[in-house]
Parts: structure tokens; C-alpha cells; sequence
């Protein structure tokens, strides 16, 4: 039997377990701040979207403002105009049939005042169906039969306006190709899933050329924004980029979201017009101006803020700095100062300061290992934060590239993505025409329709600039 422990043994391996069970304590508990920051995780503090925050506010929640419902005093009134006579397809006149003061039923023929009320009507909608009588005739000279030859625009069913109309419903709408067939129902127009395809097919040949033109002319503005978001085709994860401007945006489908793609959908030579992005790295390899989008920025501080000790005092810091940037962003917007003095005012007393709290959060001995990791990333790209000061074309966000990719993203969930290389261009082409006629104040639907005239005609497809 061995000899029974002194009280000395007893107290290092106590001492030993108590250690031990510290160092565990300590695991532990910083396991749980990480997954309780995971778990507050939110479209405020990171890249998230609302729709994914876990518990989102509801309208009821919010304070009343102690305003009444409706326009507030000072809102400018939007009224219908009535339109011109030539415009108006049908004058009722509506004249009164007995006077209440004494009953009687004649009135003068001339009327003292004319009230006019208009009501704009959807009229009964009957497709308008042509029928091209193909003749085969005899020769008379040699009694040869020959048969006429079939015009273009009789190759199809369906005639060049409802083709626009369809590639509209689903490029510039959003409508998935079942929701398209139904609508086409309501208009007493019957069509299938595989003419929709087909259309769609069409349209993506046809816009091969404006998709090009659209593109070449994206590139030559004074300032570009970037984004990417996935897509899929057949269920496999691709990337939907997009290029966007503020009178002209192009997309382009890739399975890589890489460096190298990026570079390829840009094409060679272009690197000295100012770029605005978020940070993900395949943006690095652009070698021309960069801006880094400051709305990304501000939730990274707000996430920071959020932690515990010197973390959530310089995350606070950094927080209201950044509502400095977009204040005095505002106020040269908004023509209160100019550019010069915006550069002044930032250089003086704005970079200082986030200058200094990005390298505390970066060497700071008591700093989360992620408040480093972050910090270091500001500290090695601190020039793309201040771009926008030195280009006025520049923004301080890549708001514009989001607000432009966000119908995709819609499209993309009601439609699942895309099945072959036909409907890839589909998509590309018609979501570049789409953007790019949005910025021009263009109407889109009457280009589709110009655009399968001219292919019905083998006539030059109108430019889309």
C-alpha cells in the first residue's frame, strides 16, 4: 500500500486542478463572448441583409413621432394632370335633369361652367392576330409551282412588341417564366414555359451587340463601383458581378469570384479610372484608385463598438468619426462647402483620429483578437478610406453598386438562377440595358420592341446610348 499524501502533495495538486480548471474557465467564457457576438450579428454590424437579421423590429415597435397620419405641412402635393382633348378617347356629356328649387326639367343650352373629370380605364385587351396566307402559285409561263417565300416576322408566333413585352416582364420585372405565362393568360394571350425561353434566348442574341456598347461605355466614365453576388446555375453556385456607374451598368456571370476574374470582366488597360468597392480581396489586384466603401465601415466599427473593455471604447470612437465622414460628405453634397474646404476639414480633423484609434486597435496588447485583425487591414489600405477627397466623382459607399444589384438578388431568389449559357446572356444583357435605361430615364419596353423589329427586318439594332 503506498504511503498516504502529505499536506503539502495534497495542496500542489489542488493548486494543479485549480490552474487547470482556470485556463479552462478562461477558454470557456471566451467562447461564449464569441458566440454571443455571433449570435448579435445583424444587417447594423456586418455585411448582412435585413432579411437575415434573427429578430427583426417590426414597424409596431417603433416610438410615435406625435405626428398626424398622411403628408406632413411643407410636403410638395403630387396631382394628376388631365390630359389634352386628342388624348381623350371618349366624351360623355352629363348635363343635369331637374332643378331642386322648383323641379323643372328644361335647362338653357348653354352650360354656365363645364366641371372636367377624367378616369383613366384599362380597355378590354384583345390580342391583335395577323395571319400570313403563304400562297403556292402555278407558273403560267412554265407550270412550274412554286411557293412564296415566308417573311421573317412570320416565322414566329409571336410578333415583335409581345417578344418585348415578355423579355421585359422577366429582365426588367423580375417575373419568373411561370409568372409570366399567367399574366400572359390574363391578356388572353396563350404562351408556354418553352416560348418564354425561347424569347428569352432571342432577346440575349439580339442584345449581343448594345450589351458591348453598354459595356465599352460603362468604362468611360469618370467613376465606376463594383459588387458581386452569387447566382446559380443548375443549382451550382456562381457569382453575378456588375460594373455600374451613374449613367451606364453592365453585369457579368462567372463561376469564380477571383482576382482574375474581376481583371478579365475589366479587360486590359483599364486601371486609372477610381474604383469604389467593399474590401473583399479580389478587388486588391486593381492597381488604379480605390475607394473603400465607408457604409461597410461603419458597421465594422458598430460590431467593434459592441465589444467589451477598450474594444467597445475604441469601436465607439471610430463609430462617431465615421458619422463625421458622412456629415461633412452631406454638407458638400448638398453645395454648403466646398471641396477644398471638405479636404481641409477631413485632413485636419477626421484622419488624425481614425489614424490613431485604427493603430491602438491594431497593437493594443488588450484588444480582441478581431478588433487586430480588422484594425491591421484599415491600417495596410488607410488610403482607399480617403479616395472620394481627391476625385469628385467619387462617392464615400458603394451604395450605387448595391441599389443596382439588389433586383438581381431578388430575381435570383424568386427564380432560382439560370440553366444553360443562353439563359446566362439572357440575363446579362437584359439586366444591363435594364440599369442603364433606368439612368437614362429611357423606356426600356419600347427599345425591346425596336430591337425585334430590326432583327425581324435583318435591319442594324438601335443603339442603346
Amino acid at each position: 500500500m503506498s504511503a498516504p499524501k502529505s499536506d503539502q502533495q495534497l495542496i500542489q495538486e489542488m493548486q494543479k486542478e485549480l490552474n487547470a480548471l482556470r485556463v479552462q474557465n478562461e477558454a470557456l467564457q471566451k467562447l461564449v463572448k464569441d458566440l454571443e457576438e455571433k449570435l448579435k450579428t445583424n444587417s447594423r454590424n456586418s455585411s448582412k441583409s435585413p432579411s437575415q437579421d434573427p429578430y427583426r423590429s417590426r414597424k409596431g415597435k417603433k416610438k410615435p413621432s406625435g405626428k398626424k397620419q398622411g403628408a406632413q405641412k411643407g410636403h410638395k402635393g403630387q396631382a394628376r394632370n388631365t390630359v389634352p382633348s386628342e388624348a381623350v378617347t371618349e366624351f360623355r356629356d352629363i348635363h343635369p335633369t331637374e332643378c331642386p328649387q322648383c323641379g323643372g326639367n328644361e335647362f338653357a343650352p348653354d352650360s354656365i361652367h363645364t366641371e372636367k373629370r377624367q378616369v383613366t380605364e384599362l380597355p378590354e385587351i384583345q390580342p391583335q392576330i395577323i395571319q400570313f396566307n403563304i400562297h403556292t402559285d402555278l407558273c403560267a409561263c412554265c407550270g412550274h409551282t412554286v411557293k412564296a417565300d415566308t417573311p421573317k416576322e412570320a416565322e414566329s408566333a409571336f410578333g415583335p412588341r409581345l417578344k418585348g413585352f415578355i423579355a421585359l416582364l422577366s429582365g426588367d420585372l423580375g417575373l419568373t417564366k411561370r409568372k409570366v405565362v399567367s399574366l400572359a393568360g390574363y391578356l388572353n394571350i396563350k404562351v408556354s414555359v418553352g416560348s418564354v425561353c425561347n424569347i428569352h434566348h432571342l432577346a440575349g442574341k439580339i442584345l449581343e451587340e448594345p450589351y458591348e456598347k453598354i459595356k465599352r461605355y460603362t468604362l468611360q466614365q469618370a467613376a465606376i463601383h463594383s459588387d458581386e453576388t452569387s447566382w446559380y446555375r443548375k443549382g451550382k453556385r456562381q457569382w453575378l458581378w456588375i460594373i455600374t456607374g451613374n449613367k451606364a451598368a453592365f453585369f457579368k456571370i462567372d463561376p469564380s469570384r477571383s482576382a482574375a476574374t474581376f481583371q478579365k470582366i475589366l479587360g486590359k488597360g483599364l486601371q486609372d479610372i477610381p474604383l469604389t468597392t467593399d474590401r473583399y480581396g479580389a478587388y486588391n489586384s486593381y492597381e488604379g484608385p480605390r475607394q473603400h466603401c465607408w457604409s461597410h465601415l461603419d458597421r465594422d466599427f458598430k460590431k467593434i463598438s459592441e465589444r467589451d473593455g477598450i474594444d467597445g471604447q475604441i469601436g465607439s470612437r471610430l463609430k462617431e468619426e465615421a458619422d463625421e465622414v458622412f456629415s461633412s460628405w452631406r454638407a458638400f453634397r448638398e453645395g454648403l462647402i466646398t471641396s477644398k474646404e471638405l479636404q481641409d476639414y477631413v485632413r485636419a480633423f477626421i484622419i488624425p483620429c481614425i489614424n490613431a484609434l485604427i493603430q491602438l486597435g491594431a497593437i493594443g496588447q488588450e484588444c480582441h483578437p478581431k478588433t487586430q485583425r480588422t484594425c491591421k487591414r484599415l491600417l495596410s489600405d488607410f488610403d482607399c478610406l480617403w479616395t472620394y477627397l481627391y476625385h469628385e466623382a467619387v462617392e464615400p459607399t458603394n451604395n450605387l453598386a448595391e441599389r443596382d444589384i439588389r433586383p438581381s438578388v431578388i430575381q435570383r431568389k424568386l427564380s432560382y438562377g439560370t440553366q444553360s449559357d443562353a439563359g446566362e446572356a439572357f440575363v446579362e444583357r437584359i439586366l444591363s440595358v435594364s440599369v442603364t435605361f433606368k439612368k437614362q430615364a429611357k423606356n426600356i419596353f419600347d427599345y425591346l420592341t425596336d430591337c425585334f423589329i430590326a432583327h425581324n427586318r435583318d435591319a442594324p439594332i438601335p443603339s442603346p446610348l
